[in-house]
């Protein structure tokens, strides 16, 4: 669990150059391998704990990637929060961490939102290891 979340932080490190694309590519290439190299040990929770983290993660760099005030503004607001408040996290003075665990910020980056950008999900991928590809996620 260590070197996947050391490896998870590499990838998605802040001060890593590259597009977002290449950086989502990368970490679905790895998360996906180790998440196959590792399954029959995986618990569920364990999976679901390690999936919300590395969302976490992917949050933080998007946020981190915006930089300004105004860009954060803009893209919170394209990605449909509401205006009035868009202000208690654009110009925050808190940490990229703690942001990337605010109520507008999960809003708007949220997991439909990730998966489409190709966020892969442990959680999904567990399901249908063990249930199969009819299962529900």
């Amino acid at each position: 669990m260590q070197r996947f979340k050391t490896r998870i932080k590499d990838i998605t490190a802040r001060s890593r150059g590259g597009s977002m694309g290449q950086r989502l590519n990368e970490l679905r290439q790895y998360a996906v391998g180790w998440f196959h190299y590792f399954k029959i040990g995986l618990a569920y929770a364990e999976a679901l704990r390690l999936d919300q983290w590395m969302r976490r993660r992917v949050r933080l760099c998007f946020w981190k990637n915006w930089k300004w005030a105004r860009t954060r503004r803009c893209r919170l607001i394209a990605l449909g929060v509401d205006p009035e408040r868009v202000k208690l996290a654009s110009r925050s003075r808190k940490g990229l961490w703690r942001l990337s665990r605010n109520s507008l910020v999960c809003q708007a980056l949220n997991d439909q939102h990730l998966k489409n950008q190709g966020v892969p999900s442990l959680r999904d991928l567990w399901v249908v290891f063990k249930y199969g590809e009819k299962a529900k996620t």
